[in-house]
């Protein structure tokens, strides 16, 4: 398929098949317009690929545009144009837009270190806090045991917040690394489903979980796939009702191992479903929702699946018809025994 197939109609030129080019294109004012109309956004960030564009516009086949009508002299003073004013709006989007855009990204850059500056600073008060905590629970005072219970949520709450802002600030700055190793898929599974158990068990959903057999394995870190699978778990938790079905299995596709999280829960709206791994993005938030969290999760987990070679993808068929997460990651065969 040519790129006029691909990106615009026939007619972006305005000529049609026999008759000869129409006079707005002796105005590189309107020749720009419509070639930027025509122009794929990522031909945008590739300067100097704009002739081989133009001539692909002018080189497709005779049933498929009228270009080929025109003379081989026109066509290269068509050719010559196209290409000067896309040079010409690339130029204008340099010194006028990415300026602006540039300053965006210095200013998120800036937040997120601060938010990663409050993080490191707010570790040390909350190991105190932590330290003194299991001081008090090996005196074991069964007067205080809600007020600890109380202390000991919150304090796991501030641990999970902290931990994804410093995360986030490493994926901001292209530095978070993973340890990979062979490693059974059914291990970091496990540990997952181990660690979420307690908020399922809160909202008494059922789960349905089908782990892999231990010959099964992926080359990565198990603690940050663990993490993962662990922030989908507990997404699954926050936004499925008291009652609901949680469901885990995987499957094995050309070399691929797929893990499948299922809920029936509240379900993702089309109009978000496309920003739901942005940093900071969340959901509806649903009625008596206690913890809701800074919408890191997902975007973490996305970019520790990819630094393992590995693609991480939500389906939902709208509000209140469930959601499904699939972390697909390549299968790690051991060399053959000499």
């Amino acid at each position: 398929m040519s790129l006029l197939q691909e990106s615009t109609s026939p007619r972006v030129f305005g000529v049609e098949a026999g008759h000869a080019p129409c006079a707005s294109l002796d105005d590189p004012d309107e020749m720009a317009r419509r070639l930027v109309a025509a122009l794929p956004s990522a031909f945008l960030t590739r300067p100097g690929a704009w002739r081989p564009f133009v001539a692909e516009l002018l080189a497709v086949d005779p049933s498929d545009t009228p270009m080929v009508t025109l003379g081989d002299g026109r066509q290269q003073w068509l050719l010559d144009q196209g290409a000067a004013v896309l040079s010409q709006h690339w130029t204008r989007y340099e010194q006028g837009l990415k300026p602006g855009a540039l300053g965006v990204h210095v200013a998120e850059q800036k937040r997120s270190d601060i938010l990663a500056l409050v993080a490191h600073e707010l570790r040390d008060p909350l190991a105190a806090i932590g330290s003194a905590l299991k001081v008090l629970q090996l005196r074991a005072n069964a007067q205080d045991a809600a007020e600890r219970a109380i202390i000991e949520r919150q304090l796991g709450t501030c641990l999970r917040v902290v931990g994804d802002l410093l995360d986030q600030s490493l994926v901001s700055r292209n530095t978070l690394t993973v340890h990979r190793l062979p490693i059974p898929v059914r291990g970091f599974l496990s540990t997952a489903l181990e660690a979420t158990a307690p908020g399922r068990e809160t909202k008494r959903h059922r789960l349905m979980a089908f782990l892999p057999e231990v010959s099964v394995q992926v080359r990565g870190d198990s603690t940050r796939l663990s993490q993962v699978v662990g922030n989908l778990l507990s997404n699954a938790t926050r936004y499925t009702p008291e009652d609901g079905c949680i469901e885990l299995w995987t499957a094995q596709d050309a070399g691929q191992c797929v893990v499948h999280v299922k809920d029936n829960g509240q379900g993702i709206g089309v109009e978000q479903i496309s920003r739901i791994f942005e940093p900071y993005v969340q959901g509806h938030r649903p009625p008596g929702a206690v913890y809701r969290g800074l919408g890191l999760g997902l975007a973490l987990a996305r970019a520790i699946v990819e630094l393992h070679d590995g693609s991480l993808k939500v389906f939902s068929a709208g509000a209140g018809r469930g959601s499904e997460f699939c972390l697909t990651l390549p299968i790690w065969e051991p060399p053959p025994a000499r």
